[in-house]
């Protein structure tokens, strides 16, 4: 719960003893894929148990060309994240593109896909299918 501005002036009246956490902001930016190459832009959330995943396939202007969403079973925003990419390699074989510039902002799969970090066992049957 953010507590806003007020936020030490209550932790001091009501004597609370807790850990806080301070957002911290990351900027993304978008990169154009080469001519004759295409960007697979993918996310995923978690809200309420509740998660899904999208994939978007972009020409080198920018300018969406396909496009997936689905529902998780998944609880992990890691394994929800890695489905998004998943699928999204599945829709653009299925359309025939074999140039594909993969973008995530999720640090769990990019350190799965470079093999940085230990997978949950859930995540193989994924991992190969890339």
């Amino acid at each position: 719960m953010d507590l806003g501005p007020d936020r030490d002036h209550i932790i001091q009246t009501w004597n609370l003893d807790i850990g806080v956490k301070e957002r911290t902001r990351k900027q993304c930016t978008w990169e154009k894929p080469e001519q004759g190459d295409h960007a697979l832009n993918t996310d995923g959330t978690l809200v309420g148990g509740l998660g899904g995943w999208s994939a978007v396939i972009r020409d080198h202007e920018g300018g969406v060309l396909h496009a997936r969403a689905g529902k998780s079973r998944y609880k992990s925003i890691a394994m929800i994240e890695l489905e998004g990419l998943n699928q999204g390699v599945r829709l653009a074989r299925e359309k025939g593109i074999t140039r594909l510039k993969a973008q995530t902002d999720s640090t769990n799969v990019v350190s799965f896909m470079n093999q940085n970090s230990t997978p949950p066992w859930q995540a193989y049957h994924m991992l190969q299918s890339l």
